[in-house]
């Protein structure tokens, strides 16, 4: 039985980690900006695009979109002196959690 659930546990560690492929559509790297996106559809969103321009006019140079677990999208965003995590709603852009944090230079 425990060797039943810790195949599960592998296949499923193995299913989620290999589902994440990065596609950068063209344009997305502007003034020295570069963007990220798991999916191309989240590129298509203006709340996403939205969050993305907020980021950028705060210094931003690296920027992260993905989609949570629970399909939330997630934005990530690197500064030379801080993080920031944003999680949205995919449908109605609201934001869900802003974390920030301090680069410590790691």
């Amino acid at each position: 039985m425990r060797n039943g659930k810790l195949f599960l546990a592998a296949a499923m560690a193995f299913t989620f980690a290999g589902g994440a492929t990065y596609a950068q559509p063209s344009g997305a790297v502007t003034s020295g900006v570069q963007i990220v996106y798991e999916a191309e559809n989240l590129a298509n969103r203006q709340s996403v695009q939205d969050m993305i321009e907020k980021l950028i006019a705060a210094g931003f140079t690296y920027i992260e979109v993905s989609r949570t677990f629970l399909g939330r999208v997630r934005v990530i965003g690197y500064s030379a002196t801080e993080s920031r995590e944003v999680v949205m709603n995919a449908t109605t852009g609201e934001v869900l959690r802003d974390l920030v944090q301090a680069n410590n230079g790691n």
